[in-house]
């Protein structure tokens, strides 16, 4: 686990609850949390993906610009966005890049720069996945916020500590009780911010004697996005992975029938790196037979298809323990929307060879998980209100992935941190 913790990935345990299998979910942990590991990408949700939301995307508008100017983002405009975005300037196309670009324009499609947090350094290599070891290429909460904050010298970080529980009295809380470093602690605070991760974040308030949870949804209405790959096995291969995540198109995403993103997730990776995985490995299984088959894939570019999931009750986080259960299972209607998306990005990419790795239900990979403390107008019906304050308390707010009403169709990582920035502000005004 010590192992896992340097390396800033999660290092606790979550139940499947349909299969009972435990498993090590594949999210960032610690100083930056999830965005530590995160792939970078930082969209703007587009405006009606706000419908069933308390606030707008005018309210959010500038927001996001602020958090793009701090996470220095870089990208070219969306042609079916809302606005125009003042981005970075981005490096030149990749060839392998420039060539699918072209394809996905003759097709009548809208592809731009995808919009990455990453200060593409020359030897940069996009660390999805991994910590960054160029300090300050890659843009997460640790490096774009953290460090500046920290460096004002009026704040102090304590890290190490694993939240149990909140205690409140009479509409507030009134201590966090914590561990650190094994050894228990108590924290008292004007203000609580709970951003613990829309997997944390509920565990914390369940395990508080239910807090902040009146409306019974505390937990609930888990999304963590339906999300497909295709490797274009017909395509010119990357020489490195700092080629490999630069475009994206939203003709699927954008208008009515919206089903979500399609952008470039990496290169596939090497037979060595795929027999290392833990658990059940097929590629270990194939032996001798799994080089040819490697070869089809190694280098190829990897598009990833992601599909707005919709906030079904039973889909849920609960606590057994001190142990994280969740479940998830995409849903009917997603299903056939999942279909549609799938067709249409294989379409979109017939003359490349798409070979799709169709995602599953009870895949590890957490890092889009949300909605599991939404924010509203209505105490019945959401567990926050539109300025992310719990209902039921006067100084508990929640910042990280777990307001969210609905998932929209684009990584969630921009609209966590805008809003973020949106509640500061508030915050500013009513202390």
């Amino acid at each position: 686990m010590n192992l896992l913790s340097r390396a800033a990935r999660c290092a606790e345990f979550v139940k499947d609850a349909h299969t009972g299998e435990s498993f090590l979910p594949y999210i960032g942990n610690g100083t930056g949390g999830s965005s530590s590991l995160y792939g970078m990408v930082l969209e703007r949700r587009l405006p009606h993906d706000f419908r069933e939301w308390p606030i707008g995307y005018d309210d959010l508008a500038p927001w996001y610009e602020k958090a793009e100017r701090l996470f220095e983002v870089s990208g070219s405009r969306d042609p079916l966005g809302a606005d125009s975005q003042t981005l970075r300037q981005p490096p030149p196309l990749s060839p392998t890049n420039e060539s699918l670009f072209g394809h996905l324009q003759r097709r009548g499609l809208h592809p731009y720069r995808l919009h990455l947090a990453s200060r593409r350094h020359p030897d940069c290599l996009l660390c999805q996945g991994c910590l960054c070891p160029s300090a300050g290429c890659k843009r997460d909460a640790h490096t774009a916020c953290l460090v500046p904050a920290l460096a004002k010298g009026d704040s102090q970080l304590v890290t190490n500590a694993k939240v149990s529980h909140l205690e409140a009295s009479n509409r507030c809380v009134t201590a966090v009780h914590a561990s650190v470093n094994g050894t228990p602690m108590t924290f008292h605070g004007k203000v609580v911010a709970l951003a613990a991760g829309a997997l944390s974040t509920p565990r914390i308030l369940l395990a508080s004697d239910n807090m902040a949870n009146s409306s019974g949804l505390v937990g609930c209405r888990l999304m963590r996005h339906a999300i497909d790959l295709f490797v274009l096995t017909l395509s010119a291969r990357y020489r490195h992975a700092g080629e490999s995540k630069e475009l994206a198109m939203n003709d699927f995403y954008a208008g009515a029938g919206s089903l979500g993103t399609v952008q470039a997730f990496g290169m596939a990776p090497s037979l060595r790196y795929l027999r290392n995985q833990p658990g059940r490995n097929i590629w270990k299984m194939l032996g001798p037979a799994g080089i040819p088959i490697s070869k089809l894939f190694a280098g190829a570019p990897i598009v990833a298809s992601i599909l707005e999931d919709g906030p079904y009750p039973q889909n849920h986080v609960a606590i057994a323990g001190n142990t994280v259960r969740l479940a998830y299972r995409v849903q009917p209607d997603d299903l056939g929307r999942r279909s549609k998306l799938r067709r249409k990005t294989m379409g979109a990419l017939a003359a490349l060879g798409p070979i799709p790795v169709f995602g599953t239900s009870d895949r590890k990979a957490l890092g889009h998980v949300c909605g599991t403390a939404v924010f509203g107008t209505d105490a019945n019906t959401s567990v926050l209100d539109k300025n992310n304050r719990a209902h039921s308390l006067d100084n508990l707010y929640v910042v990280d992935g777990s307001f969210f009403p609905t998932s929209g169709g684009v990584n969630p990582a921009l609209t966590i941190a805008a809003n973020a920035l949106r509640v500061a502000k508030h915050l500013e005004e009513v202390m």
